[in-house]
């Protein structure tokens, strides 16, 4: 039963009907000889490897605004976290950002006095590894490359998420 047979019966039948019933398991296996079953195999594996880094890359972060708001509110559950966010991170990002914002607001034609809200999820060496935000205004575009470039303190967990509203009154 070979290629003529096959390709005969295929085209008289009307095709995948006489295509499951000639090929099975056994013509299978012939095609797929010993090389390719260990191609298969290291494909198959090579697959699997980079779903799965991938899948746990993508975990480490909040997906959305919302998601990363919620991980910002149960953050500072130990003493490690309290004393960070309290202290460490509370001083430095007054003594920082208190003059970029001022810069930003003098420096803009006409800046949003809207309230808006963002979070910075931190990684362990202090950077910034993701800004989630709650809508965009010229204020935050101002900020932005600063916080993204910038070296906050080290936190105690990673990645940490901080929580900030800004209103601005005129």
């Amino acid at each position: 039963m070979g290629g003529p047979s096959f390709a005969r019966a295929l085209f008289a039948r009307g095709g995948r009907l006489e295509l499951r019933k000639t090929l099975n398991w056994r013509h299978l296996r012939l095609f797929l000889s010993g090389s390719a079953i260990q191609f298969m195999k290291k494909l198959y594996t090579m697959v699997l490897i980079s779903l799965l880094t991938t899948s746990s890359l993508a975990g480490d972060l909040a997906g959305s605004f919302k998601e990363a708001v919620a991980l910002a509110k149960t953050e500072d559950t130990d003493r490690a976290t309290r004393i960070y966010s309290d202290i460490d991170l509370k001083d430095y990002y007054q003594q920082k950002y208190f003059p970029v914002f001022q810069s930003c607001l003098k420096s803009i034609e006409h800046p949003d006095p809207s309230t808006f809200e963002f979070v910075v999820a931190i990684g362990k060496d202090g950077r910034v590894l993701r800004l989630y935000t709650d809508h965009e205004t010229n204020v935050l575009a101002c900020v932005r490359p600063t916080l993204l470039k910038d070296e906050f303190p080290h936190p105690p967990v990673a990645p940490y998420y901080q929580h900030f509203t800004m209103s601005f009154s005129k």
